[in-house]
C-alpha cells in the first residue's frame, strides 16, 4: 500500500499527516498538531526554522509517522508570483525556458538566487499560459538543512496554497454550476481562501483550473499584535487572550490560567527550541473582551481593503460563484460577514475530512478540519495528484540514499577493480615467474640429421628450471632411444607445469621396465655384476665415514672381462687424502678393504697385489697425499652385467 506524508510548518502550528491507498480513495492514517510559538515569522530564519524543525521531529516521532514519500509545504508569502505567456507548448520545453522567461518578470530580486517552477493554466492557439512561482533558495536551503538536522528528509516541496488547490480539487469544492455560464459568457470564478496566522492565500480557479495564487500579507495574529500595542503584554499572552474571548466570551485574566508544563520524556533527539518555545513565567495580565472585539474589528477592516485591492488587481477573476474558507482563522467571528460582503456570494467551508477514512470523532473532525486542509493536500500530491510544483531544483535537488552514495560507490569499486586488476596481474607474473622455475616448455628445431632420405630435423620441447635440468641432458638417448625420448617430452609437456618432475619421473619409470622386459630381465634372479662391484666398493667406504676424514675418489676405472679367463677384472681408483695424518688415514683404509675381501660374498680378491705402496704420491706443502689402488676381481663375476 502506497503511504504519503504531508508536513505543514505553519506560522505557529505545525501538521503532519499520513495516508494511504490511492488518490481517490484514501484513508488518513495518522495526523498531529503542535503549536511552537516562534520568535519570527521568516522562513530565511534559522530559529524559525528550528523551532519548526523540531516540533515537525516531535510530531512525527509522538504519531509514529513514517520518514519515506515525504512533501513539505513551503509558505507561500515567502513566494513570488507571476503570469506569462509562452509562445509554444509542451512541459518539458516550457522547463527549460521558464527561468529565463521569469527574469524579465521578476524584479525584487536575483533569479539566479531563487528556485523557479511554473504550473500550466490554459493552451490557447500554440501558446501557452503559466503562472511561475519563485522561491528564495536561502530560506528554502535554512529550512531543509534544519529538518535533515532533525532526520527528516522531504522529496519534494510545493506551496501550501498548491496544497489548498489539491484538496478543494479532490474533495470537488472547485465544481462550477453550469447553469451560471451560458450564451456565451465568461465562466464564474471560485476563490479558495486560507485565512492564516501570518497571510491569507487566496487562489482563483477558474472552469477547475488554477488561475492565479495571491498571498495577502495579514493574518489573524496581527489583532495579537494590536493588542500587544495596546496593553504592552507579551505576544504568547494576547494570542491567549483572543482564543479565550471569542471562545468564551469572557473577560482574560492571565492569573486564572494554568500552565502545564509537557511532561513527555520522548527520546527525540530534537535540535533545541528556540527560547519562546518553552513555558516561561508570565506576567499578570488582564485583557478585556471589549479590546479583543475591537482588535477584531480592526483586523476585519485592513482585510476588506486587501480584498478590495485584490479584486481590482488580479488577472482572470470573472463573475464570482463561491468563495471556499479554510485555514486556522477561518471561524474568526465576522469574516463570513466581510466575504459575503466583498464577493457577493455565500461563503462555504472546505469540508473534505467526509470523504477520507479517519479516525476522528466529530467534535475532533469539525476542530482540525480546517487545520489540516494543507498538510492533506500535500499528501494526496504524493498518490497521484495533480503536480502542483516541485521547488527541490539545482543545489536543492532531492537525491535518495542510493543516490547520494553512487558516485562513490562507482569510484570506489573502480579503484577496487583496478587494485584487483593490479593484484591479478602480480600473481600472474609471480605464477609466470614460478612455473619458469619448476619448468615452463618452448619448442625449439632440433639439429638436422642426415641420412639416405635427405636432410630431417625434428621439433621438440626445451623446457625451462628444474625440469630443464633433467629432461633437456639428451645424453642417455642415444640413437636407439631417440624415438622414446621424443615421445616422453611430447607426453610430458601435455601435463600441467606443477606435475611435469612427477609425469618425468613416471616416465622413466615406464622406460625401465620396458628395457627390462626388451632384456628379458627378471629381479628374482641375484647376479652379481659391474653394479654390485661398486656397490660393495661404496660399502667400505661408508663404513669408515666418521673415521677417515676429508679425502676424494678422483677417479675410478671397473674393468670386467668379456669372455671368461684366468684372470678376473680389476677395479683402479685414485684417493686423495688432505691433513698430516694421511698416512693412518690410508692404512686405515687399507685395513677396510683387506677385511672386504676375507668376506664369503667378496668381489675382490685377497691378493699381495692388493696394495702397491710404490704408487703412493705425498705434496708436502698441503700436508696431503694421493694413493692409487688396484683391487683385482674374482672370476666367477658373470659377464651378463
Amino acid at each position: 500500500m502506497v503511504k504519503a506524508v504531508g508536513l505543514d510548518a505553519g506560522e505557529y502550528e505545525v501538521k503532519a499527516v499520513e495516508l494511504d491507498g490511492s488518490y481517490r480513495k484514501p484513508r488518513l492514517i495518522k495526523a498531529h498538531l503542535d503549536r511552537v510559538a516562534q520568535l519570527t515569522a521568516k522562513a530565511a530564519d534559522p530559529e524559525h526554522a528550528t523551532a519548526e524543525a523540531s516540533a515537525l521531529q516531535l510530531a512525527v516521532k509522538q504519531a509514529k509517522i513514517h520518514k519515506q514519500n515525504v512533501v513539505l509545504g513551503f509558505p507561500s508569502r515567502e513566494a513570488v508570483f507571476r503570469q506569462l505567456l509562452i509562445p509554444f507548448t509542451g512541459e518539458e520545453r516550457i522547463r527549460k525556458v521558464i527561468k529565463f522567461e521569469a527574469e524579465s518578470e521578476i524584479h525584487s530580486q536575483s533569479v539566479d538566487d531563487m528556485v523557479v517552477d511554473f504550473h500550466s493554466v490554459e493552451e490557447v492557439d500554440g501558446e501557452t499560459r503559466v503562472l511561475i512561482a519563485g522561491v528564495p533558495k536561502s530560506s528554502l536551503r535554512v529550512t531543509l538543512q534544519a529538518l535533515d538536522r532533525a532526520g527528516i528528509e522531504p522529496e519534494r516541496v510545493d506551496l501550501d496554497a498548491m496544497a489548498l488547490f489539491r484538496v478543494a480539487d479532490w474533495s470537488g469544492a472547485l465544481k462550477s454550476d453550469p447553469d451560471l455560464a451560458k450564451g456565451g459568457e465568461a465562466a464564474p470564478t471560485r476563490l479558495v481562501l486560507d485565512v492564516g496566522a501570518r497571510a491569507v492565500r487566496v487562489l482563483v480557479v477558474t472552469s477547475g483550473r488554477l488561475h492565479d495564487i495571491r498571498a495577502i500579507p495579514l493574518g489573524i495574529d496581527s489583532i495579537a499584535e494590536d493588542l500587544v500595542q495596546e496593553t504592552g503584554a507579551v505576544l504568547d499572552v494576547c494570542r491567549d487572550a483572543v482564543q479565550h474571548c471569542l471562545t468564551t466570551g469572557e473577560d482574560f485574566d492571565s492569573t486564572l490560567l494554568v500552565v502545564v508544563e509537557d511532561d513527555d520524556d520522548s527520546e527525540v533527539e530534537a535540535v533545541d527550541p528556540p527560547e519562546a518555545n518553552l513555558p516561561a513565567r508570565r506576567e499578570a495580565t488582564a485583557i478585556s473582551r471589549s479590546q479583543v472585539v475591537a482588535a477584531v474589528d480592526r483586523f476585519l477592516v485592513r482585510l476588506r481593503r486587501e480584498f478590495m485591492r485584490f479584486l481590482v488587481a488580479a488577472r482572470g477573476v470573472n463573475a464570482i460563484e463561491a468563495t471556499v474558507v479554510t485555514g486556522g482563522g477561518s471561524r474568526l467571528p465576522g469574516l463570513d460577514e466581510l466575504l459575503r460582503d466583498v464577493f457577493d456570494c455565500e461563503p462555504q467551508p472546505l469540508t473534505y475530512l467526509d470523504l477520507l477514512q479517519h479516525d476522528f470523532d466529530d467534535d475532533e473532525a469539525q476542530d482540525v478540519e480546517p487545520r489540516l486542509a494543507v498538510a492533506v493536500g500535500l499528501a494526496l500530491g504524493q498518490l497521484g495528484g495533480p503536480r502542483g510544483f516541485d521547488f527541490r531544483q539545482e543545489d536543492l535537488a532531492y537525491t535518495r540514499g542510493f543516490d547520494r552514495v553512487k558516485l562513490p560507490l562507482a569510484i570506489a569499486c573502480m579503484l577496487g577493480l583496478f587494485a584487483l586488476v593490479v593484484y591479478g596481474l602480480v600473481l600472474y607474473r609471480s605464477l609466470t615467474y614460478k612455473e619458469f622455475l619448476y619448468g615452463t616448455g618452448t619448442v625449439s628445431q632440433a639439429a638436422k640429421a642426415t641420412g639416405r632420405r635427405g636432410s630431417t630435423s625434428n621439433t621438440l620441447v626445451q623446457y625451462s628450471g628444474y625440469v630443464g635440468f633433467l629432461v633437456n641432458k639428451t645424453s642417455w638417448a642415444g640413437a636407439r632411444m631417440r624415438a622414446d625420448y621424443e615421445g616422453m617430452v611430447g607426453r610430458i609437456a601435455a601435463r600441467p607445469t606443477f606435475t611435469r618432475l612427477a609425469a618425468y619421473r613416471n616416465e622413466l619409470k615406464a622406460f625401465l621396465r620396458k628395457v627390462q622386459e626388451k632384456g628379458e630381465y627378471v629381479p628374482e634372479l641375484t647376479l652379481d655384476s659391474g653394479v654390485a662391484v661398486l656397490q660393495q666398493f661404496a660399502e667400505v667406504f661408508a663404513s669408515l665415514e666418521k673415521n677417515l676424514g676429508r679425502f676424494y675418489v678422483v677417479d675410478i676405472d671397473l674393468n670386467l672381462p668379456v669372455a671368461k679367463t684366468k684372470e678376473g677384472g680389476r677395479l683402479n681408483f685414485r684417493v686423495f687424502f688432505r691433513g698430516a695424518d694421511f698416512a693412518s688415514r690410508n692404512s686405515m683404509l687399507k685395513q677396510a678393504f683387506e677385511a672386504a675381501a676375507k668376506r664369503k660374498d667378496s668381489a675382490f680378491e685377497a691378493s699381495p697385489t692388493f696394495y702397491k705402496p710404490e704408487r703412493e704420491e705425498t705434496f708436502t706443502e698441503l700436508s696431503s697425499a694421493q694413493y692409487d689402488y688396484y683391487l683385482q676381481l674374482k672370476t666367477k663375476i658373470p659377464v651378463l652385467q
